[in-house]
């Protein structure tokens, strides 16, 4: 069998380590696999490389795909000494979103940044809460009313209108300082020969005059002092006029249009640093900030020195300002912002991958401008490689060889459509036309065509059944449509032929699906009891406690309403249940949850079919298995909650009705494109002003006579639909079904057929398709199979025995001598946290001028800056330091790990720092950044350590050595404090 015609391209992006790449992967090309193997590559060369890894997919769904299929690929094909390092290096990599990378980045530097110590993503209804609030206080209020500008715009437009273009803007734009407004508009050029200006035609003459008699009432009132005088409607003015009218208004509009950005950027700014003074950031917030913080050159600098190496997937869907991030964070240090692509230098070699398919950007967000800009820098030798994976795993020959004709000689920026290749194991599949015939008489309103044409689709479906579509099931065949409607019309003919089907709502997020966020809300409340909004949240969506009743509650502090009572004493015995030394596993925990509040039984009286308590419960399971700590989890979830959860359809052996959209990343066996003909009805236009933010221009543009409309571009609306029907089409497997007939549709304009190269009447036309339809295990009906009670009971009996987490931080006497309340040291909890974090990246391996050059880092602007400082230096000069420099020769800092204490009992945890050491042994650091009480001498503070924290250093020999069969020579607590070892 002769090898895949790209193989060359594939060997090649796996195999070279050392440079970079730019992938052009078609549909169903395996870039998913693809990525896997080179990752593991990477493993198998250079471990360290591992934990350096930014694998930046679109959806954490998809980056927990990637981690699994690496994971699983290490374990089947590397020995087990060598697969642990390389988990251990994986689970120090990053996968994940973009948004997730750059919230990282902003907690690493949120004192630089002057953020608190907790960063909260907020959702769109909670941002126009905080709007609205913001809007109704007194600083907005204050900026309004002292702004220069806020007369001025005032007598050409509305309040309601500069508020409303404030709430478009998502954030503050430059400045362009507008002056004064036009004392007078240039009447001049309504004459009858103005110059640079085509003359009106004749016919226009007469209404030249009342037009000049009007704009001379304009200008009268332009020099009054006060006067509210709006904008003239330019629709009064004929169409031959138009152009002139707009030309003699374009200083004032442009005028108008800048002061009012200036007027809302200064109103938008002032609103985001009240809420980032909050922590509250939007996904916007995330990717604007970030960008911020790395064009601070020593920032820039100490991320580049941590060596990431950036994959991205799904590249097309990027904006401007996500490659921004990733691209500066993979060049060499001391590469100025902003210069490449062009003549700065690129990521350094190895350190930027990125894979995605131009034909397959579909979303309104992408910015595909950048995305070819590199893959062009990439093609001319500038940076790194450009390749194809033109060989489909997913759709069979004739599949493919009827979307390479419909597509003949299109292309979309870097790639054309029409290179499509099947694989070499390909089935012959089917490609197929089913006619569409007219009605007598023709209909004539295009829902009724569109009804039509559901119907023949229905009736075709309900004659030849599954095995005449080719499939065993009806679950393997979909049917997608550019719009949600056209779908309806669809689903009320298959009711009506009485075929199963499933209609897809328009994805939602998880914060809107009950069966993930009330369990997650439960998870958080008992985490954080103390967060009194999250809680009456609880007590009020899931336990159904009223308004007034909580309101009492509130105010008063008691209740004797019974079933409040009941839902108090639930959560607190579920705390209790939780914070116990020996806590249950994550998966135990939340099934007890679950069956005490019957959230089952409360889903379905919503008429939830439970899909999403399902999946919250197979990632409670994940969760286990991973040991990650159950407020980690919960943490991670919280950054999920605006995803959108993955379509589901409620039954399986359904036709799945979904828009195209929807569709993107999914397949089935046969797919049925719906409306190929029907025009499709262009989107809404967002209202003005508007708020335009390109890389080719940023601005403000009030209305559609506005001479900017121009600068801001149109999205290309054939481009849009020709990436639609290659989107639709590909996601076939076995064969395509398209109904289409030549003059079905009366307005062919805009459809999905009319960018097509060539028409689908060349498909040739089958009422049965002719495929083979594969064998397939059979599935026993439940009255066949037999069950032995007693071991169903048995296994029941086993499944509740879940282990008992210990958790070793939890055996420190907590029991706090009181004069250690007494005096709150400013910056205490931020200095451990900044302290961990400074360390867990020290040069150990450096020389002395690479230590103190770290240390020279420090940056000076922190609140507790001359203590970072003093204490950093403490530890360079300290006698610990030097033993460990003397001793060590090999160090590892956060080191998680999970051991199997007792038999019920599992205990978890992440060490501070492993040294091991020339003689063969491991010695267990803790760092401590404790102060000591007033008077209190260091010998007395230092026993206290001793005391306080020797249990927990112990409960980690225990597991190192029971667990994992590492000698233990020394346990090591570090006061930063003293400056030695307790």
């Amino acid at each position: 069998m002769s090898a895949p015609a790209d193989s060359d391209a594939r060997r090649r992006f796996v195999e070279k380590h050392d440079q970079n790449f730019a992938v052009v992967a078609a549909a169903g090309a395996g870039k998913t696999r693809s990525i896997v193997e080179r990752i593991v590559a990477i493993a198998r060369r250079d471990l360290d490389a591992v934990s350096r890894l930014v694998v930046v997919t679109y959806t954490n769904t998809a980056a927990r795909e990637f981690k699994r299929r690496v994971t699983a690929t290490v374990l089947e094909s590397s020995k087990a000494s060598r697969a642990t390092g390389v988990l251990a290096r994986l689970d120090r990599a990053f996968f994940g979103t973009i948004h997730s990378f750059c919230l990282g980045l902003l907690s690493d530097h949120q004192l630089e940044l002057g953020f608190p110590s907790r960063l909260q993503t907020i959702t769109p209804a909670e941002g126009r809460r905080l709007w609205e609030d913001f809007l109704n206080g007194p600083e907005a209020d204050q900026l309004i009313r002292s702004h220069p500008l806020t007369p001025k715009l005032l007598r050409f437009c509305s309040f309601d209108d500069l508020l409303a273009l404030a709430n478009r803007m998502e954030s503050a734009q430059p400045r362009v300082n507008p002056g004064e407004p036009p004392s007078a508009l240039d009447l001049s050029l309504l004459d009858p020969s103005p110059p640079g200006i085509p003359r009106p035609r004749e016919r226009n003459a007469e209404a030249r005059q009342p037009l000049l008699r009007e704009l001379d009432r304009y200008n009268r009132a332009l020099r009054a002092a006060d006067e509210f005088i709006g904008l003239p409607d330019l629709n009064l003015a004929p169409d031959g006029l138009k152009p002139v009218c707009r030309k003699i208004f374009q200083p004032l509009s442009t005028w108008l249009e800048d002061a009012a950005r200036d007027w809302a950027s200064d109103l938008v700014t002032l609103y985001c640093r009240q809420r980032h003074r909050d922590g509250l950031l939007t996904f916007n917030d995330q990717i604007g900030l970030t960008v911020s913080l790395l064009q601070r050159p020593k920032v820039l600098e100490q991320i580049r020195c941590r060596q990431f190496c950036v994959i991205l997937d799904e590249a097309q869907d990027t904006d401007p300002r996500m490659f921004d991030v990733l691209v500066e964070i993979s060049r060499p240090c001391g590469s100025p912002w902003g210069t490449w692509p062009g003549e700065g230098a690129p990521p350094r070699p190895g350190a930027f991958v990125m894979v995605g398919d131009p034909r397959q950007t579909i979303y309104d967000r992408a910015g595909t401008e950048r995305y070819l800009g590199i893959i062009n820098s990439f093609r001319s030798g500038k940076g790194g490689e450009s390749l194809e994976f033109s060989v489909t795993h997913r759709c069979s020959a004739r599949v493919v060889e009827a979307i390479n004709r419909l597509f003949t000689g299109l292309q979309d920026g870097a790639a054309p459509f029409d290179n499509l290749q099947p694989a070499a194991t390909a089935i012959a599949g089917a490609a197929v036309r089913l006619p569409l015939r007219q009605s007598d008489p023709v209909e004539a309103h295009v829902e009724d065509q569109c009804r039509d044409e559901a119907r023949q689709v229905a009736e075709w479906l309900g004659r030849v059944g599954e095995r005449g579509v080719g499939v065993h099931r009806w679950g393997q065949v979909a049917i997608l449509a550019p719009r949600h409607d056209w779908l309806e019309t669809c689903s009320a003919a298959l009711q009506e032929a009485g075929i199963k089907h499933g209609l897809f709502r328009p994805r939602t997020p998880w914060r809107d699906q009950p069966g993930f966020s009330w369990p997650l809300s439960l998870l958080y409340t008992l985490i954080h009891p103390w967060d009194r909004f999250e809680r009456l949240g609880v007590l009020r969506e899931i336990f159904a406690i009223s308004d007034h009743v909580l309101a009492w509650w509130t105010a008063q502090g008691n209740t004797t309403d019974a079933e409040l009572l009941a839902a108090l004493e639930t959560l607190a015995s579920l705390e209790r249940r939780l914070w116990r030394n020996q806590a249950p596993s994550i998966i135990e925990f939340v099934y007890e949850m679950c069956e005490r509040l019957r959230l089952r039984e409360r889903l379905q009286l919503l008429n939830d079919p439970g899909l999403a308590l399902n999946s919250f419960l197979a990632r409670a399971y994940e969760a286990t298995h991973e040991g990650v700590s159950i407020d980690s989890w919960v943490r991670s979830l919280l950054d999920q909650l605006e995803e959108d959860a993955p379509v589901q359809n409620p039954h399986p052996d359904a036709i799945d009705l979904v828009t195209i959209h929807s569709a993107k990343g999914l397949e089935w066996e046969v797919v049925i494109p719906l409306g190929l003909g029907r025009a499709i009805r262009p989107r809404k236009s967002p209202p003005y002003p508007r708020v335009i933010d390109t890389r080719n221009w940023s601005g403000v543009v009030w209305n559609e006579f506005s001479t900017r409309v121009a600068s801001a571009g149109k999205t290309g609306e054939e481009e849009e639909h020709r990436r639609l029907l290659y989107v639709a089409l590909t996601r076939a497997r076995r064969a395509l079904v398209i109904p289409y007939g030549e003059n079905f549709y009366r307005e062919r304009k805009n459809s999905l057929a009319e960018v097509a190269a060539c028409s689908p009447a060349f498909l040739p036309v089958s009422d049965r398709l002719d495929i083979d339809v594969p064998l397939e295990q059979e599935e026993l009906p439940l009255d066949v199979l037999t069950f032995d009670p007693s071991a169903v009971q048995k296994a029941a009996l086993l499944s509740q025995a879940h282990p008992q987490l210990s958790r070793p931080h939890a055996l420190a006497d907590d029991a706090e001598r009181t004069e250690r309340f007494l005096e709150d040291v400013e910056g205490a909890f931020d200095f451990g946290r900044w302290w961990h974090g400074w360390v867990e990246y020290f040069p150990w391996s450096g020389s002395p001028a690479d230590h103190i050059a770290y240390c020279q880092k420090i940056p000076a602007d922190l609140t507790f800056g001359a203590r970072a400082v003093q204490e950093a230096q403490r530890f360079l000069e300290s006698e610990a330091f030097r033993l460990l420099l003397a001793e060590g020769i090999k160090f590892r800092c956060e080191a998680p790990f999970s051991y199997c204490d007792q038999p019920a009992v599992w205990m978890e945890g992440v060490i501070d720092l492993l040294v091991q050491t020339r003689a063969g042994e491991t010695w267990i650091l803790d760092w401590k950044t404790n102060q000591p009480s007033p008077g209190e001498d260091h010998r007395t503070f230092l026993n206290y350590l001793r005391q306080k924290y020797l249990p927990q250093l112990a409960a980690y020999q225990k597991a190192l050595e029971q667990g994992f069969g590492i000698r233990v020579g020394r346990l090591l607590i570090y006061s930063t404090v003293v400056g030695r070892f307790a």
